[in-house]
C-alpha cells in the first residue's frame, strides 16, 4: 500500500494486474490509483502493455539464429578488450661504423652495417647490405616473443614487408636506395624508425 503524497510501485501494479494482490490491497491501490493522476495513467499504460504481451503470438527465433547473434555480441566484446597497440619512436644506440648515430648508409663506406635502434625495452639489430645497387634489410627484434609480428619498410618503391619468424628475425625484400621508414608491428606495439636513410654509391 502507498502512503499519501507517494506513487505506487511497480511492483504493487503487478500484483494488481496479474489479479496477485488481496482484496483489501486491491481496494486499497484502486482507492489511491483513481485519486492520483500519475498512477492512474501508469496503470492503464501497464495494463495495455501486459494485455499486448499476454496476446502476443509471435514464434520463437530458431535456437541457432539466437545462438549466433549471441555470438556476435561475445565476439565485439572480446574484441573490445584486445590489448591497445602502443607506438614507440626508436632511437639509434649502435653503430658499427662509427659506434655514434649516424642518419645515413653510403655504400661506398663499408658492404654491410649494423645498427641498433631502441624504445624503451624493445630493441631492433638492422643488418644492411648493398648489393647489385639495391639495399637488403634484415634483422632481429630482440625479445622472447614476437607473436604474429610484421616489419615493413616504407620509402620510394612503396611498401615492401615481411613476417617475424619464431626467433622474431627478418629479412625484407631489397629496395633502391633513399629514404625509409621502418616499423614493426607486434601484437602488443608498434615500434617505428621514422629515418632510415638509404644512399647510393657517392
Amino acid at each position: 500500500m502507498t502512503s499519501s503524497g507517494r506513487h505506487i510501485s511497480h511492483e504493487k501494479f503487478a500484483d494488481l494486474i496479474d489479479g496477485s494482490a488481496t482484496l483489501e490491497e486491491r481496494a486499497q491501490l484502486m482507492t489511491h490509483i483513481s485519486d492520483c493522476h500519475h498512477c492512474g495513467n501508469e496503470f492503464q499504460r501497464l495494463e495495455r502493455l501486459i494485455a499486448l504481451m499476454r496476446s502476443d503470438n509471435c514464434e520463437d527465433a530458431p535456437i541457432d539464429v539466437i545462438s549466433n547473434t549471441i555470438g556476435l555480441f561475445r565476439d565485439h566484446v572480446r574484441s573490445s578488450r584486445l590489448p591497445v597497440q602502443r607506438r614507440l619512436i626508436a632511437a639509434l644506440s649502435f653503430d658499427s661504423l662509427n659506434m655514434a648515430p649516424a642518419f645515413g648508409v653510403r655504400s661506398g663506406q663499408a658492404a654491410s652495417r649494423q645498427l641498433v635502434y631502441s624504445a624503451e625495452d624493445h630493441d631492433i639489430d638492422l643488418r644492411l647490405a648493398f648489393d647489385n645497387e639495391m639495399w637488403v634489410v634484415s634483422g632481429q627484434v630482440l625479445r622472447e616473443d614476437c607473436g604474429e609480428g610484421r616489419v615493413e619498410i616504407d620509402g620510394p618503391g612503396g611498401v615492401r614487408s615481411a613476417g617475424l619468424n619464431e626467433t622474431c628475425e627478418f629479412v625484407l625484400p631489397a629496395v633502391s636506395p633513399g629514404n625509409y621508414v621502418l616499423r614493426v608491428s607486434m601484437p602488443d606495439v608498434l615500434v617505428e624508425i621514422p629515418q632510415l636513410e638509404l644512399k647510393g654509391k657517392s
